[in-house]
């Protein structure tokens, strides 16, 4: 019996010193665990401070580029829209240019025309002339003829002879001082006539349009002129009464500028009115018929 107390005792004993090592392990254990979790908490906030430095970090590098882009966006359209500025200025431009260039070809063309024309007056003027001097010419040779019969027949007296002789003396000297004056007369008025056309001057174009004038004129026949008729467009009357209001004469470009019209719609109503002597053409200036053409 004795044996047995003395047994539980020990084995008593031996499950207090068991029990007692057991929590005191598992004691040692929970502080290793809980050093553990410290240490992994501290690894898991460096991680994430870490990681969120690197996400701010790559979030502002994101930002940047979007702005970058959005200013090289706005570059590329203020770029886009100066460019197509430009060609619609060099578009503008150029459509100006050749607008100027078919004034200038029309200009040229008209102020040709009136040239051709004025030279055409002028060469009618000298065969009118020419052919009086050649009247002229053949009334003094026919004097001649005459005044040579006078002599021959004054020649069967000498006293009347000699008197008819003197008489027509002095009458050849008259005629041939009035044969003078008519052919220096006609000389002055066809040095007016030149003068007068040329009046007409194109500008720099002058040096070609009087080498065209030197070329040789083909005669063309005379032909039926058709009757005149009125042209379409503006009124002739309308266009007149514009042309009355500038006695200092007036250009179709103003003209049209005046009506609000293209100034080549005009052309036809004011070529009427100066075939019809209704107004004067000078130099591709229009003026009132009463205004007499201005001296050079």
């Amino acid at each position: 019996m004795g044996n047995l107390t003395d047994a539980m005792r020990s084995m008593a004993d031996d499950l207090r010193t068991g029990s007692q090592a057991q929590a005191e392990a598992f004691h040692q254990l929970n502080e290793d665990i809980k050093v553990r979790v410290s240490e992994i908490r501290s690894d898991t906030h460096n991680l994430l401070q870490r990681f969120a430095g690197e996400h701010a970090e790559r979030k502002r590098a994101v930002n940047e580029l979007k702005k970058a882009d959005a200013e090289r966006k706005r570059t590329v359209n203020e770029l886009k829209a100066g460019v197509g500025e430009m060609i619609g200025d060099f578009q503008k431009a150029d459509a100006e240019r050749k607008r100027t260039v078919n004034e200038l070809k029309a200009g040229v063309g008209e102020m040709i025309g009136d040239f051709q024309k004025a030279g055409a007056e002028r060469k009618q003027t000298v065969n009118e002339l020419k052919a009086g001097v050649g009247e002229m010419i053949g009334d003094f040779q026919k004097a001649g003829a005459e005044r040579k019969q006078t002599v021959n027949e004054l020649k069967a007296g000498v006293g009347e002879m000699i008197g008819d002789f003197q008489k027509a003396g002095a009458e050849r000297k008259q005629t041939v001082n009035e044969l003078k004056a008519e052919v220096g007369q006609g000389l002055r008025e066809l040095r007016s006539g030149l003068r007068q056309a040329h009046q007409i001057r194109i500008g720099r174009g002058i040096k070609e349009v009087e080498r065209r004038a030197k070329e040789p004129v083909i005669e063309k026949p005379p032909v039926e002129e058709a009757p005149v008729q009125k042209p379409k467009g503006t009124d002739a009357q309308t266009i007149e009464k514009i042309i009355s209001r500038h006695p200092d004469g007036i250009r179709l470009v103003d003209m049209g500028n005046e009506l609000g019209v293209n100034w080549r719609g005009l052309i036809g109503s004011t070529r009427f009115l100066v075939d019809q002597d209704r107004v004067e053409k000078i130099d591709n200036v229009y003026y009132p018929k009463e205004k007499g053409e201005p001296e050079s």
